[in-house]
């Protein structure tokens, strides 16, 4: 088994249905709770909403700390989850919900936002981010189902770049 295989499968991914237990975002159910919710309120009122991808790149991480061994790497990687919880809840605002979706990311559901843009994504984004952490964005299509929507995102943030 590989060195990434190692780390990944060893990586803290564990809530009690309202939050992680790692990093203290959002559980997957609740986030969906609220999106159906927002969906429904969404087709009604023509509202704009969006989805966030932030997940990091494994591959690109363990090369970054390529002097450590398979333990340290997991205590190090998992650390840097709670760091970017952290840093994405000053990138966002309040009433922005954050997930943590995978073992390697998170997704961040706006709803409201009148322009959810790529380049809106890249202004918000602050030097304390590292290089090894990828945003991609995913805005719901008026009348789109929820499922519809999520193998969007899906496609987005478990493309297998690592």
């Amino acid at each position: 088994m590989n060195i990434n295989d190692v780390v990944l499968d060893s990586i803290f991914f564990v809530n009690n249905g309202e939050i992680d237990l790692l990093t203290g975002t959002m559980a997957p159910d609740r986030f969906n709770q609220l999106v159906n919710r927002d969906i429904t309120i969404a087709n009604r009122n023509h509202s704009t909403l969006g989805v966030v991808s932030i997940k990091t790149n494994l591959h690109k991480f363990i090369g970054e700390n390529a002097n450590l061994e398979a333990a340290e790497l997991i205590s190090k990687f998992e650390n840097e989850l709670v760091k970017l919880s952290f840093e994405i809840k000053k990138i966002f605002r309040d009433s922005d919900c954050i997930c943590r979706v995978s073992k390697l990311g998170f997704w961040v559901f706006l709803n409201g936002q009148q322009a959810i843009t790529e380049n809106w994504l890249s202004s918000r984004r602050t030097q304390e981010i590292p290089q090894y952490v990828e945003f991609g964005l995913c805005s719901w299509q008026e009348g789109e189902s929820q499922s519809s929507w999520y193998q969007r995102i899906d496609q987005l943030h478990f493309d297998n770049k690592g």
